[in-house]
């Protein structure tokens, strides 16, 4: 699974609790260090933002490929539609 930087919670997504994180190190710890420079300041907020919003739940679908069974019920459909017109 992709992990994110800014995640500083490690729960798989970037939000206002890692925001709280963040806050609680910056200037004195590396708690939220998104960087890896050792240390949490405004670069590492940067990135917080960059990721706000982001987690690998709102990764593509693996579903988004068109079953072969919903294939032929459009086709049907076109037919019925096409013959309901010719009359």
């Amino acid at each position: 699974a992709p992990t994110l930087a800014a995640d500083f919670n490690d729960d798989t997504k970037v939000d206002a609790a890692d925001l709280a994180i963040w806050k609680g190190g910056f200037g004195t710890n590396a708690t939220g260090d998104a960087d890896g420079d050792g240390d949490s300041d405004g670069a590492d907020y940067l990135v917080w933002q960059r990721e706000f919003g982001s987690g690998v739940a709102s990764s593509p679908a693996v579903g988004a490929v068109p079953e072969p069974t919903s294939l032929m019920l459009a086709a049907g459909l076109l037919l019925a539609t096409a013959a309901r017109r010719k009359r």
